[in-house]
């Protein structure tokens, strides 16, 4: 995932990009996806999130 830019506390990101974020703090035990556009950006995330161990 590239960086975040921060301003005054607040971070500044595509809408995929907030899905995916809000799904890993969700933290659901299964996901359910197929990586086709528009939400390609979503699963990619969610998979580099796992990889990480986040």
């Amino acid at each position: 995932m590239k960086k975040i830019k921060k301003q005054n506390n607040k971070q500044i990101l595509e809408g995929s990009r907030a899905i995916a974020l809000t799904i890993k703090n969700i933290a659901p035990d299964v996901i359910s996806a197929y990586p086709i556009t528009p939400q390609t950006h979503i699963v990619e995330d969610l998979a580099k999130f796992k990889a990480n161990g986040e």
